[in-house]
């Protein structure tokens, strides 16, 4: 559904601007990111521990030196933050409309 239905990118660039202070930050993050969730899906680590430990890894990256308890907190607040600013793409209702109706008529 990401990015398919609902702006999940829109959301989490919004979240983590709100986090930083600042609106350039997005391809670090990405970058990070998308190394976190390689080695979470190698299993270094479950996603909660990934979800925490790529925030480590990005406020590192800036100069922020922040404890654990610290990094939980502010991940917890950049993950709420995104989550709860979720909105559907204009073109999602009607093409959820069109697909049930489509689904309708199918003989399955």
């Amino acid at each position: 559904m990401d990015d398919t239905v609902i702006d999940f990118t829109g959301s989490a660039r919004m979240a983590l601007s709100e986090l930083t202070g600042r609106d350039d930050l997005w391809s670090q993050w990405q970058a990070i990111t998308d190394d976190h969730h390689a080695r979470a899906i190698a299993g270094e680590f479950d996603h909660d521990t990934m979800r925490r430990v790529r925030t480590k890894a990005f406020l590192d990256a800036q100069g922020a030196d922040f404890d654990d308890a610290t990094v939980a907190v502010l991940e917890d607040r950049r993950r709420d933050r995104m989550t709860h600013s979720w909105r559907a793409f204009p073109d999602a209702a009607p093409a959820l409309d069109w697909l049930r109706a489509a689904a309708s008529r199918s003989p399955l």
